[in-house]
């Protein structure tokens, strides 16, 4: 019966020892990678890079739609300020208000960054 307490004593130290090299044994070379995990460790990194240059591309493509949408806005709104003056205008009367309205909605949409802008020519007098 001592035998026995002995050997089990034994089996389960046998086994911690196998346990422990075996967890040991990975952490040595996990740290030290092979040329084979080198190069899936360079697919990940290509992976995480295509992901990133995908992620730039969308958000500057919705960057592109707000800009658009944002020039379009400021569009409609010159074009209703300048369709009130003409009204008012085309009835023989004038509203500095509504002037003021549709110069402010001008010189908003001249700011917005898809507007036009031309280039100076030195060669016009």
């Amino acid at each position: 019966m001592w035998i026995s307490l002995t050997a089990r004593g034994l089996t389960s130290k046998l086994m911690i020892l196998v346990l422990l090299v075996t967890v040991f044994g990975k952490t040595i070379s996990a740290q030290s990678p092979t040329q084979e995990e080198g190069k899936s460790f360079d697919w990940l990194r290509q992976t995480i890079g295509d992901r990133s240059t995908i992620e730039m591309s969308i958000a500057n493509e919705k960057m592109v739609r707000y800009r658009a949408m944002l020039l379009e806005h400021k569009m409609t709104a010159f074009v209703k300020a300048w369709n009130q003056l003409a009204e008012v205008t085309n009835k023989g009367g004038w509203d500095a208000r509504l002037a003021k309205k549709a110069g402010d909605a001008f010189h908003e949409l001249e700011k917005c960054e898809g507007w036009y802008v031309a280039k100076s020519n030195s060669n016009r007098p």
